[in-house]
């Protein structure tokens, strides 16, 4: 990573392409378009599935991170989100995979396996994979049909997550998987939210 920071908020993640991205913001902005007033959607560049939130980590902890990343076998796997809901706690809605797939749980458990023997601890029990669409949704509506979206992956992201004045920014500071390039870090911004 190029900051110079002592800590920065990290996570790994499925990042959809845009095309996927789309397709979400769209099916978002139609379910939950009757949420109540102040519900916020998430900006398309912003939309992922989160594996594993890290929060702050130190500087002097991301090469070990990334060490664990680079250890975990990735599998080509299809994704695809049929299903939608919201937390009152988090006040969040989201659309979600009705059932999980094996190739998935498989990649979210060998990364957590390897990110524990670091000393993190998982924030919740349970895998739940969904992809968060919007934010500040004091009531949850019912649950709406929509045409499922699938996408395919072969790849996994370390994400770096930047406020800003106009919001949070997502950063891709590192890739794992088929398209990996040993060595090297990327960034590409993501949206504000």
């Amino acid at each position: 990573m190029q900051s110079a920071r002592s800590e920065c908020r990290l996570f790994f993640a499925l990042w959809p392409d845009d095309a996927v991205r789309l397709r979400i913001a769209m099916t978002a902005m139609k379910g939950f378009r009757d949420a109540g007033n102040g519900v916020r959607l998430v900006p398309a560049p912003n939309l992922h599935l989160t594996l594993a939130f890290l929060g702050p980590v130190p500087a002097e902890r991301v090469d070990a991170v990334r060490d664990v990343a680079a250890c975990v076998d990735v599998a080509s796997g299809s994704l695809c989100l049929d299903a939608s809901g919201g937390w009152r706690k988090p006040q969040v809605g989201w659309l979600a995979p009705g059932l999980v797939p094996d190739a998935l749980a498989a990649l979210e458990r060998e990364l957590w396996g390897g990110l524990v023997r670091l000393g993190w601890r998982r924030g919740q029990p349970e895998f739940r994979p969904h992809v968060t669409v919007v934010r500040k949704l004091r009531h949850p509506p019912a649950p709406f049909a929509f045409a499922p979206i699938c996408w395919r992956y072969d790849e996994f992201v370390l994400c770096e997550s930047v406020s800003t004045r106009a919001g949070v920014r997502y950063d891709i500071v590192d890739r794992w998987g088929r398209c990996r390039v040993p060595g090297s870090a990327i960034s590409e911004p993501g949206g504000v939210e």
